[in-house]
């Protein structure tokens, strides 16, 4: 494991940790951890399991903290930043490479923030029990959506 600072758009570092592949590649998984306000952070029991996981089958995976917004108003949009800075990071790991894809896997409030995105970059998503009766999506998924 390795951990790094991420920049995002507006500014913000984020604390994150990188754990690569030990099979075949198969891509960049990046984790979406549980709401900030709640006690969500990286290290969270899904999360790390997830990140334990993950590189055994051949995904390089990344968590991150998301940040805790000033307010409900702005939590969308600072969770879009967030996220982008973590593809960011997983765009430049796969570059060209033809199994170089880039999977968003997310845990509750972190699975709304993976299904909400409209990076281009993202070639699938896993959203595990996103809390979809308090906070809405707004729009389908445009990409292979497993929905746990």
């Amino acid at each position: 494991m390795e951990t790094l600072t991420l920049a995002t758009a507006d500014g913000a570092t984020l604390a994150a940790d990188i754990a690569p592949a030990t099979a075949p590649p198969r891509g960049v998984a990046v984790l979406c951890h549980p709401h900030p306000a709640y006690g969500g952070n990286r290290f969270n029991p899904v999360v790390e399991r997830l990140f334990a996981a993950l590189p055994g089958d051949g995904w390089s995976t990344m968590r991150f903290d998301f940040r805790l917004p000033p307010d409900d108003d702005r939590l969308p949009e600072i969770a879009a930043a967030d996220l982008a800075a973590a593809l960011d990071w997983a765009d430049e790991r796969t570059g060209d490479r033809a199994d170089g894809e880039i999977a968003v896997v997310g845990y509750s409030y972190g699975a709304v923030a993976a299904l909400r995105s409209d990076d281009r970059r993202i070639a699938r998503i896993a959203a595990i029990t996103p809390p979809l009766s308090v906070l809405t999506v707004g729009r389908k998924p445009t990409v292979p959506t497993l929905l746990i």
